[in-house]
């Protein structure tokens, strides 16, 4: 399945998906069948398996309905030769479950999961006793407010 091809079915699924990761096949073809979508459980098993089989997505519940946190660190490396790259690695090696390198404002980019505001704490200073780290943004998300009726939707 490309990307492109995501069609309304799809972020239903996925929405059902974001509210409840484990919710059986047969509940989701319940759900769609009251969306006017006529589907098997064994049809929507298939959806689930290409969605992941062509995408990175991943279904992180929002924090205020967990005893954890999300945090999301924006790294900018200095100048130096291949300091980037070492920002990417090493943060790669933590306990991020995300860590991206693009063009941009920041070089390094990291999502992960927390326990605690104290382990945030620790995990930013981490970051930011790396020799080649120039500066460290970070966000830690409090609320969150997903519409997979609009996950790409373009």
């Amino acid at each position: 399945m490309a990307t492109d091809a995501l069609d309304e079915i799809d972020r239903e699924i996925l929405e059902l998906l974001m509210q409840d990761p484990r919710m059986p096949y047969s509940d989701i073809a319940r759900h769609l069948e009251e969306s006017n979508h006529s589907m098997s459980a064994e049809g929507v098993r298939n959806r689930v398996g290409d969605l992941f089989d062509e995408s990175s997505i991943f279904l992180l519940q929002g924090p205020q309905e967990n005893e954890w946190e999300v945090i999301r660190l924006d790294v900018t490396a200095t100048n130096e030769p291949g300091a980037t790259e070492e920002v990417f690695e090493r943060m790669a090696d933590r306990d991020f479950w995300l860590v991206c390198r693009g063009f941009g404002t920041i070089d390094v980019h990291g999502v992960a999961t927390i326990p605690d505001i104290e382990a945030a704490d620790e995990l930013v200073n981490s970051i930011r006793s790396i020799d080649v780290v120039a500066s460290v943004e970070y966000f830690l998300e409090t609320e969150r407010h997903t519409d997979m009726h609009n996950y790409m939707a373009y």
